[in-house]
């Protein structure tokens, strides 16, 4: 299997020791977000896996639904 090289990891352990990877982003076409696929993609932001720009793009989401996105993981108590 060959992995194509990139930047940044491919990779991260949560808090939680749950590991997080790339394969767990959801789809580009995802039109149903449900705070679990929102959880994910803050916390692949977080750890370094997508860049913000980058997750902004793909995912077509403004900075302020963004922002909303992660002030709900805050508030929800969910340890970052």
């Amino acid at each position: 299997m060959y992995l194509k090289k990139v930047d940044r990891p491919r990779t991260a352990k949560l808090p939680d020791g749950r590991v997080l990877s790339v394969s767990d982003l959801p789809h580009s076409a995802t039109q149903r977000w449900v705070a679990s696929r929102k959880e994910i993609v803050v916390r692949a932001i977080l750890h370094g896996l997508i860049a913000r720009a980058d997750a902004l793009s793909l995912y077509s989401l403004t900075e302020e639904e963004l922002g909303e996105w992660e002030m709900g993981l805050i508030l929800r108590g969910k340890t970052v």
